[in-house]
C-alpha cells in the first residue's frame, strides 16, 4: 500500500511504503551530504583531554575542561584527585627503571613489574627483594 506525505525539508509530496521516510529524493541526497560533512568535521577535531584525569572530554561547548566524571566532582574533590594522581607518577625514566630492575630479584626483576609496583605504591620494593649479587 502506497501512502503520501510531505517532505520535512521542502514540503514536496512524497510517496512511501515505510513510515520512516522523511525526505524527497533531492532533500535526502542533500541531507546525506550534509551529514557526511558534519561527520568529517567532528572526526578531524582534536580530542580534548580532561584537566584533572586526562580522560577524553566530550566535544560540545568550548568551555568544557573536565570529563563527565570529573565534572560531577566539587572543586576540592577535583584538586584532591589531581594531587593523588600526581603523587602516583613515577620519577624514573625507562633506562633508570631497567637498571633498578637488575638490582632486584623476582617478582621485581623486570622493568614492567617494577614500574607497576612503583606506580601502585609510590615507592621502591622492600629491601628484602634486593639481590645480594646486584648486577651493575
Amino acid at each position: 500500500m502506497v501512502k503520501v506525505k510531505q517532505c520535512e525539508m521542502c514540503g514536496k509530496e512524497i510517496t512511501y511504503q515505510r513510515s520512516n521516510k522523511r525526505y524527497c529524493e533531492d532533500c535526502s541526497k542533500a541531507k546525506n551530504r550534509q551529514r557526511k560533512i558534519e561527520n568529517m568535521r567532528l572526526a578531524s577535531k582534536r580530542i580534548a583531554r580532561c584537566m584533572v584525569c586526562g580522560g577524553p572530554v566530550i566535544p560540545g561547548s568550548g568551555s568544557f575542561k573536565y570529563c563527565a566524571f570529573c565534572r560531577t566532582l566539587t572543586a576540592k574533590e577535583r584538586e584532591a584527585y589531581a594531587k593523588q594522581k600526581e603523587s602516583r607518577k613515577i620519577g624514573y625514566s625507562l633506562v633508570e627503571l631497567a637498571a633498578l630492575a637488575k638490582q632486584y630479584r623476582p617478582p621485581y626483576a623486570t622493568y614492567g613489574k617494577l614500574k607497576s609496583y612503583i606506580h601502585m605504591t609510590g615507592k621502591l620494593p622492600p629491601e628484602e627483594y634486593k639481590r645480594s649479587d646486584a648486577i651493575e
